[in-house]
C-alpha cells in the first residue's frame, strides 16, 4: 500500500497547486460526520482493487460524487507527511466553491488588510484569529505571531514553530497540528506570502 500512496503523491503534485485554489473538499458521510479540508488538500479515491476512481480535478468538474460501495479515500494535507485515510461505504464528496464560503477580513497592525477564505461554520467551529503579526522579513520568508480567541499563540521564526496556551507550551506535529485544551488546530502557514489556513476539531464531550 505504501508504494501506491507514493505513486499517488507524485501524480497529485502536478495539479494540487492550481486545482485547489478555488475549491475545498467536503466529505459528508452521515448526519454526524461532516468533514471539511482547506483548499490545497488534494485527494485520491480508490476502490477495493486499488484502482483510482476519482481525483480532485475530476471532482471539481462534477461538483459532487456519491459513494455507494466500499472505497478508500486518501486526503493529502500540508500538516503531515502521511495522508488522512477514510474507509467509506457511503457518503458524498463535494468540491465546494469558495464563492459559497464566508469571507472574514481583519486588519493587521501595519494597516494591511487581508482575507481569510474559509467556511467558518465547517472549518473553525468557533475558533477565531484575533491578531496576526508579521515581522523580520529576510527577503524570502516572514516570521509570524498568530493569536486565537482560546488564548493559543502560534509563533513562527526562522523556519521553526512553537505554540502556547495560558502560558504552557503546546505539542505541535508536522506543519502544523496543534493540540489544545479544547481540541486540535490544523494550521497551515505560508511564510512566503503570509497566507493562513486553519481547521479546528473540538474534543468530543
Amino acid at each position: 500500500m505504501k508504494t501506491i500512496i507514493i505513486t499517488v503523491l507524485i501524480s497529485l503534485s502536478s495539479y494540487m497547486s492550481q486545482a485547489n485554489d478555488h475549491t475545498y473538499l467536503r466529505i459528508v458521510v452521515d448526519t454526524e460526520t461532516d468533514i471539511s479540508y482547506p483548499p490545497g488538500s488534494g485527494f485520491i479515491l480508490q476502490d477495493t482493487a486499488e484502482n483510482n476512481i476519482l481525483t480532485y480535478a475530476e471532482l471539481e468538474k462534477q461538483g459532487e460524487y456519491e459513494i455507494t460501495k466500499p472505497m478508500t479515500l486518501f486526503v493529502f494535507v500540508s500538516w503531515k507527511d502521511e495522508p488522512d485515510t477514510y474507509e467509506l461505504s457511503s457518503g458524498i464528496l463535494y468540491a465546494m466553491k469558495q464563492s459559497n464560503t464566508t469571507y472574514w477580513q481583519t486588519n493587521y497592525e501595519d494597516g494591511e488588510q487581508r482575507k481569510y477564505l474559509y467556511d467558518r461554520k465547517a472549518f473553525t467551529k468557533g475558533l477565531e484569529i484575533t491578531r496576526s503579526r508579521f515581522f523580520d522579513y529576510d527577503g524570502d520568508e516572514y516570521d509570524a505571531s498568530i493569536e486565537f480567541n482560546n488564548d493559543v499563540i502560534f509563533y513562527y521564526k526562522d523556519g521553526k514553530a512553537e505554540a502556547w496556551q495560558h502560558g504552557k507550551t503546546l505539542k505541535i506535529e508536522g506543519k502544523y497540528l496543534i493540540s489544545t485544551q479544547e481540541g486540535l488546530i490544523k494550521l497551515s502557514y505560508n511564510p512566503r506570502n503570509k497566507e493562513i489556513w486553519y481547521v479546528f476539531e473540538p474534543k468530543e464531550n
